[in-house]
């Protein structure tokens, strides 16, 4: 299938941040948070520049969300680009085989020409100037963050977990590859919470006990967006009381006293060693204390597997080949330097009581009810609303705000499905309402704004393709 094709300029010198969309033939997203990407440029003068989510890197940051793949490349990386231009091509290596035997099916889906754009005085970014001053723990951007994943590894992202006074909030990865765990780090990615001391935080692997990472400790060097993994890294004697931002800690051991319905807890992560990862891993964070709540922007799971081999994807999949060249939707900025907007960009943030805008924010949470609102232009139109609800069913139901016409109520369901309803011409605000009856459950959805004409009064499920 012929891939799409996007020219972007960078421009020398400053932050650049270029987002793909990656669509099926429905125009919905196609979920490639376990996919490999793999992005490589060759320059007018020779050099050849490779990028991949499998690497942690100083110089960029190449991520995946559902069906977005995000470029970012710092200041301190673009004032050192000594060509005038280059072709590219971005490449998704698929989690299973196209058929058994035939190894990882890769699939190029974008290619281009990226121009350098020079300013018109040249700017230098020493490396200090990514440093707060006033606090040698803090960093902006990817300046300070130092921990390299080892090459060999596969990382696969949790999505944002909220974290609410009294109550638990769980984030799930599915693992689909199988192979033999050789070494095994859990990343915590921008965790907002003045009290730490309030939290458990527990791994569920997909079986045997829990794994009792915090048992309400301290973080002395906590601030906005603390990053920290648990890895056999660690130097020794290094906790969570006494961390550093973007570093590695050890587990401290207090299943002795910590407890969780009466269950056997570990206290290590060396008991997954020579496991097969196949299955649902969880994050569970316990918020034990009020008045503070929080959110863990994001996690990642690090495995270092020999005897990788893909498992058969479950029927509930998307389809992961579309059938419709896929549609990379960047936002360019007047000034010509490519940047995400809220439009384009899958943005998970906390539990608000301002109004959300439509089609701007995949939002996710766990058990007990959620509700928001989402502000919409006042015309009619045909409006898209896709959940994920994981394996644990939960309930999604979209009516005008203020208790007006319900447009859909799914019940009581599990796994991914799209849903559409025509919107009428008027209505300004609908509601969102989440029911999850179970505490270990996670989800996560997306509203569009009205787009296409209205072709029916009532909601129309899209289902679910099979893989």
């Amino acid at each position: 299938m012929a891939a799409a094709q996007y020219d972007f300029p960078i421009e020398s010198g400053s932050a650049t941040e270029v987002v793909f969309k990656y669509l099926d033939a429905s125009l919905n997203n196609i979920n490639i948070s376990n996919y490999v990407v793999f992005l490589r440029w060759k320059t007018d003068t020779g050099q050849i520049y490779s990028f991949s989510n499998c690497e942690k890197s100083l110089n960029y940051s190449l991520t995946t969300h559902n069906g977005y793949v995000l470029l970012k490349i710092p200041a301190k990386t673009t004032q050192n680009y000594n060509f005038a231009t280059a072709v590219y091509d971005l490449e998704l290596q698929h989690p299973n085989e196209q058929y058994p035997g035939s190894g990882y099916t890769l699939e190029r889906i974008v290619y281009g020409t990226i121009t350098v754009v020079p300013k018109n005085v040249p700017v230098e970014v020493p490396l200090e100037l990514c440093r707060i001053q006033n606090s040698p723990d803090t960093c902006e951007d990817m300046c300070c963050d130092t921990r390299i994943m080892d090459p060999f590894s596969y990382s696969y992202t949790g999505e944002q977990v909220n974290i609410l006074d009294n109550t638990s909030g769980v984030s799930t990865i599915h693992i689909y590859d199988s192979g033999t765990i050789e070494n095994i780090e859990v990343a915590f990615n921008n965790l907002n919470h003045s009290s730490p001391q309030d939290l458990r935080i527990l791994l569920q692997p997909p079986s045997g006990n829990k794994i009792l990472l915090s048992g309400h400790d301290k973080i002395q060097k906590n601030q906005p967006n603390f990053n920290f993994t648990f890895s056999n890294k660690a130097t020794q004697n290094t906790y969570l009381h006494n961390v550093s931002n973007f570093g590695y800690t050890n587990i401290k051991d207090k299943t002795s006293i910590v407890k969780l319905n009466n269950e056997t807890l570990e206290s290590s992560l060396n008991g997954l060693i020579g496991t097969v990862p196949v299955g649902d891993w969880s994050l569970i964070i316990f918020d034990d204390d009020v008045p503070v709540s929080g959110y863990l922007e994001s996690w990642n799971l690090i495995l270092t597997m020999s005897d990788v081999a893909p498992t058969p994807t479950p029927t509930n999949t998307p389809t992961l080949t579309p059938t419709r060249t896929p549609t990379p939707t960047p936002s360019i900025t007047a000034s010509n330097t490519p940047t995400v907007t809220a439009s384009s960009t899958p943005t998970l943030t906390p539990s608000s009581s301002v109004p959300l805008t439509c089609g701007t924010q995949a939002y996710s949470g766990g058990f007990g009810t959620t509700v928001n609102s989402y502000n919409m232009p006042s015309y009619a139109g045909q409006v898209v609303f896709s959940y994920e609800a994981y394996t644990i069913p939960d309930s999604f139901s979209v009516q005008v705000d203020g208790g007006g016409e319900t447009f859909i109520d799914t019940g009581s369901v599990s796994g991914s499905g799209t849903l559409s309803f025509c919107k009428p011409a008027g209505v300004t605000s609908v509601t969102v309402t989440v029911v999850g009856t179970d505490e270990g459950t996670s989800w996560t959805y997306i509203i569009g704004c009205p787009d296409n004409p209205c072709v029916s009064p009532t909601p129309t499920p899209t289902p679910t393709p099979s893989a």
